[in-house]
């Protein structure tokens, strides 16, 4: 069995996580919404979807989401 070996996900340190088998993680934090109320997000793995082929996650930074690519996730990660 191989050891699986987490690194931060590129562009969005602090917030996810992937690793050397494909899996990306979200990390625990807190966020707060725009009407000021604050909630603790716990972490956990996220589903990746599937579109023409891919496998792509929705990561969201500074409330903005963006598509990535699961191939393009692990290889800045590792390559």
């Amino acid at each position: 069995m191989k050891n699986e070996i987490w690194k931060d996900v590129v562009g969005y340190e602090g917030l996810y996580q992937v690793s050397s088998l494909g899996r990306v993680k979200s990390l625990k934090r807190t966020c707060t919404s725009k009407y000021s109320s604050v909630r603790t997000v716990p972490s956990h793995i996220l589903k990746p979807s599937c579109g023409n082929g891919y496998l792509y996650y929705n990561l969201t930074k500074d409330a903005v989401c963006k598509r990535v690519l699961a191939h393009r996730i692990v290889a800045t990660a590792f390559i």
